[in-house]
């Protein structure tokens, strides 16, 4: 791990270990899986076959996680950059490298 993923990973203590997706929609799984707006549905290659997917999607969502930073290893507006680009570049989830899975980050000072 480089320099500054040692920081981070010093500056910051979450409060939760699991922190639950928070979308517009169906909280039961059976109403999730029934509707097509939560799920993507496309052709993966396998060894040297083909084979149709679903994975769940979430066009709308978002996650709130409280937590503790260490501004003394880590300054509040480094965490913002880290954050946002985060978003922009890495992103969350499945297929990412697709492009899939990018976010907006809101880093919220609440001391």
């Amino acid at each position: 791990m480089n320099r500054l993923g040692t920081a981070v990973r010093r500056a910051l203590s979450f409060e939760d270990i699991e922190v639950p997706l928070e979308y517009p929609g169906p909280s039961d799984i059976d109403a999730l899986y029934g509707d097509p707006a939560f799920s993507h549905r496309a052709a993966v290659g396998i060894a040297k076959s083909r084979t149709m997917r679903i994975r769940p999607q979430f066009k709308r969502w978002s996650l709130t996680v409280p937590g503790l930073l260490l501004t003394n290893v880590l300054d509040f507006d480094a965490l913002v950059d880290i954050a946002r680009l985060a978003g922009l570049i890495e992103g969350l989830g499945d297929f990412r490298s697709g492009g899939f899975g990018r976010f907006d980050a809101k880093v919220v000072d609440v001391s």
